[in-house]
Order: C-alpha cells, then structure tokens, then sequence
C-alpha cells in the first residue's frame, strides 16, 4: 500500500496572509475563514495588516497578527515594509506566503526576490493570488528566471 501524506494536514507549517488592513470586507472575512482552516489543519495562521476591528476575532481564533503598514503605497513604506517581511518570513519559518492586494504584493515581491538571492533558503514557497490579468504568471515567472539565473544550481517549481 502507498501512503500518501494527508493533504490537509498542515502540522509544522505555518502561513502567512498579507492584507491591507482588517476592515469589514469579502477579502477580509475570507482572510479570517482560511486563518480558521489553516489552524484546524494543524498549521500556524500569521496575518500582517495595518489591524482593524476584525484583529480581535481573528487572535479569538488562535492566529497571530502583525501590524506593518502594508497598505501604504508611498515608495519609502514599501521599501521598509520588504525588509519588514523578509525578516518576519526567515524568523518565523514561513512555509507559505498569501498576499491579498497590490499594495502589499509589492513589498512581498521585493522580500521574496530578496529571499530567493539567499543562499541561506533551501525552501522558499511563494503564493500569488489575485484578479484576472494582473501578471501573477509573469512575476512567478520573473522570479523563478533569477534564481535560476542567479544560482543555476537551483531547483524551481512552478504551479500554475
């Protein structure tokens, strides 16, 4: 008989969900419900957003929040906001990065590009979500291109 692993259970991984803040909201409600799903798989649910009146209910269900100002889009928060993320995700274990909007899809950009130039990840997994159109194939793409380019000796797994 082959075993295989349970696919839901997510023991010793933990996720992390960036999004712009915790307002009442689709993306918001949704960011709390797979938080849920992440913990009752076994997994750690880190959400980073500028808080809101939903940061309550999300801690009630056992995950953890992080304030960054993810929402700003001035060029200098952003910049901040990319080394604030890359450290969070290396100190954190970070298996699993969702990104919920544009705002914070550029400094997970930046802290993923960042991260795949280290010699020191052996893993590093990388979630694009969003619309229609909005260039999540290229960016996976990009980035997959400069580790390859930067260190050929890489294995890169795309999944589309």
């Amino acid at each position: 008989m082959n075993e295989t692993a349970d696919p839901t259970d997510l023991t010793g991984r933990t996720i992390l969900q960036v999004i712009p803040a915790l307002e009442t909201g689709g993306a918001e409600r949704t960011t709390l419900e797979v938080a849920e799903a992440i913990i009752a798989a076994g997994g750690r649910a880190l959400v980073v957003s500028e808080g809101g009146p939903m940061v309550a209910e999300l801690e009630t269900l056992g995950a953890t929040h992080i304030t960054m100002p993810v929402a700003a889009k001035n060029p200098l928060t952003i910049i901040a906001n990319t080394g604030r993320l890359r450290r969070l995700i290396a100190q954190e274990g970070v298996n699993l990065v969702h990104v919920r909007s544009r705002a914070p899809a550029w400094s997970a950009h930046a802290a993923a590009r960042r991260l795949a130039e280290s010699d020191r990840v052996a893993f590093n997994p990388l979630f694009l979500y969003g619309g229609v159109g909005l260039g999540k194939t290229h960016l996976m793409h990009a980035i997959g291109w400069q580790i390859r380019r930067r260190q050929p000796h890489r294995k890169v797994i795309y999944l589309s």
